[in-house]
């Protein structure tokens, strides 16, 4: 019988923004376009590859939720929709 025995990687939390450099960063941005794609990232936690994919059809105001296709491992999923 032989064993695997390996020193485990440390896996390091990342990093988190306060509510002063979100707001910098939002502020940073003077394209209205631009601006609305980054809200919509972190406020719905979505991954560039998701939000690029996104349809006006995705958008479900009246639930509150964006549907996200394919995302990661090609699934499908549902996430909250924040308005401001």
């Amino acid at each position: 019988m032989v064993y695997d025995i390996r020193a485990r990687k440390a896996e390091s939390l990342p990093g988190v923004f306060s509510q002063e450099e979100v707001g910098r960063l939002f502020k940073a941005v003077t394209n209205a376009k631009h601006r609305s794609i980054l809200m919509t990232i972190y406020s719905a936690g979505l991954r560039v590859s998701e939000v690029v994919n996104l349809r006006k059809a995705d958008i479900l105001t009246d639930r509150g939720q964006l549907f996200i296709r394919s995302g990661k491992g090609k699934k499908d999923r549902y996430t909250l929709l924040w308005f401001y």
